[in-house]
């Protein structure tokens, strides 16, 4: 047997929210691991991390009210679906997140991130009577894994977050610079936005509601899928008011293209932006990256009059060879690209 997708559904602008804070939760906690390789939109559950072959599941249903003990039970059905499906043994996480949580979970502590054992024994109680009820009521479990051995099992795996009220909290990790860039909570607000807009035209591309699957692989032709990369560069997009990988010849790498031969000019350019792609999008270099563009903004603000190959031999050495998939043409074509995106007057 294989996978069936069920209850994938529409959803309201609120919880949408909610459903892209989840993601940018996994991404920004994947951090500089480059484990996730992109994301299943509303497939196996509202988001699912995937590595690179699928063989790695990180599970996160989202929830975007206030939570007490019965309704964190009742949001745990779609978890446990997948924790018992076929696919049991590509699910590595299991994480509910939620807008808040009452009083009566937790008792007097504050936490961000929880598990089952941390709640009081009357919410550990009332958390698992609710989630039993839900899962009898539910056509897709099966009564015979409602076996208790089972059920403790998955309560002790699941992680319980609790959603960080900003949202630019959740843009500003993805940022590993300095503020050079002179980037405002506002444009932090505006990229949040970007990045839902984006998630909920993948959400609604597509009908997979009764879809069989052989293997999670399936997830990345099915539509519903959003790559890593794709978010990444949106980020530096914003922030270098361009997108990089289309920019063709900045003006100020003219001088430098137009130095070579014809045939050869175009061929370098393409190096160039092949570099810069790869050097973007390497996850473990990911800090290296930003301080570099942190680096070359600093640079250019201190004195815009300054030419490129100026300005490359003032960016600190270590700070160049931590960008291993770049060259001196491609950091001096990315230097370029940013020096046209800030748009500094001169003197």
């Amino acid at each position: 047997m294989g996978y069936t997708i069920r209850s994938s559904e529409k959803t309201s602008s609120s919880a949408s929210e909610m459903e892209t804070k989840a993601l940018l939760h996994l991404l920004c906690e994947d951090g500089a691991n480059g484990n996730i390789t992109g994301f299943a939109i509303d497939f196996f559950n509202d988001v699912t991390g995937m590595d690179r072959n699928a063989l790695r599941l990180y599970d996160i249903q989202s929830k975007g009210t206030d939570s007490g003990p019965s309704a964190l039970g009742q949001e745990l059905v779609t978890l446990y679906k997948n924790y018992i499906s076929e696919f049991k043994r590509f699910f590595v996480a299991q994480i509910l997140f939620v807008r808040s949580v009452t009083g009566p979970v937790l008792g007097d502590q504050v936490l961000t991130e929880f598990r089952y054992c941390d709640m009081t024994e009357a919410a550990q109680k009332k958390l698992r009577s609710s989630f039993v009820q839900m899962c009898e009521e539910k056509t897709y479990i099966d009564n015979d894994f409602l076996d208790d051995e089972v059920i403790d099992a998955f309560l002790d795996q699941v992680l319980f977050v609790v959603a960080k009220s900003d949202k630019e909290d959740y843009i500003r990790p993805l940022i590993k610079t300095k503020n050079a860039l002179g980037v405002t909570d506002r444009d932090l607000r505006a990229i949040f936005a970007e990045i839902r807009k984006k998630q909920l035209g993948i959400k609604t591309s597509s009908k997979v509601e009764g879809l069989e699957l052989k293997s999670p692989f399936e997830a990345f032709n099915s539509g519903r899928f959003l790559r890593r990369s794709d978010i990444e560069l949106l980020v530096i997009s914003r922030v270098l008011n361009r997108n990089p990988l289309k920019a063709g010849v900045p003006k100020p790498f003219e001088s430098i293209y137009n130095g070579f031969e014809e045939d050869y000019a175009e061929e370098m350019l393409e190096g160039c932006q092949n570099d810069l792609a790869k050097q973007m999008f390497t996850t473990p270099e990911a800090s290296a990256f930003w301080k570099l563009l942190n680096d070359i903004v600093t640079a250019i603000k201190n004195d815009p009059n300054k030419g490129v190959e100026e300005i490359y031999r003032e960016i600190p050495l270590s700070t160049l060879d931590g960008c291993r998939q770049m060259d001196a043409l491609s950091h001096q074509y990315f230097i370029s690209i940013v020096k046209e995106g800030l748009k500094i007057d001169k003197d």
